[in-house]
């Protein structure tokens, strides 16, 4: 795997997008684990690499779960055919890869990162308001049906 602009922005922004709304749903909920974080007392390069590390890592979790949703998609029937990636030229793989791949993990990974969001919420007592959720599944919606359109252009 290479790290074009385009896949390090298809698993980090999920990746910080999922971070930052789980702190949206802490300080909505008594800031414990925001008071956690501010406790540490990192100097500001620690802080910067931790939050790079940390975005990095909760996007290629989400990217996992979208690797279990392929398998799954592959296990009904509507298989990607992988193949196509070592048998083609290079230029070939890589116009699949910059149009159509990476796009579809940026989406169905911030799919994932909605779910997480909304399952999280209903978890703790105080729940996003009405427009948040309006917004919540806009992009649910939006991204979904790109995600799965995506996906079968590949």
């Amino acid at each position: 795997m290479s790290f074009s602009p385009r896949q390090i922005a298809a698993h980090w922004v999920p990746g910080f997008t999922l971070l930052a709304m789980i702190f949206l749903i802490d300080i909505q909920n008594g800031r414990n684990l925001t008071n956690f974080i501010e406790g540490l007392h990192w100097n500001t390069g620690v802080a910067v690499l931790i939050a790079g590390a940390a975005g990095f890592v909760a996007g290629n979790f989400l990217d996992a779960l979208r690797d279990l949703g392929d398998e799954f998609f592959d296990w009904v029937g509507w298989k990607i055919e992988w193949d196509f990636l070592l048998e083609a030229s290079d230029d070939k793989v890589r116009r699949e890869d910059d149009f159509y791949f990476m796009s579809y993990v940026l989406s169905a990974n911030l799919v994932i990162t909605v779910v997480i969001t909304a399952v999280a919420d209903w978890w703790f007592p105080n729940h996003f308001s009405c427009p948040i959720w309006l917004v919540l599944l806009v992009a649910f919606v939006v991204f979904g049906q790109d995600a799965l359109r995506l996906r079968h252009c590949i």
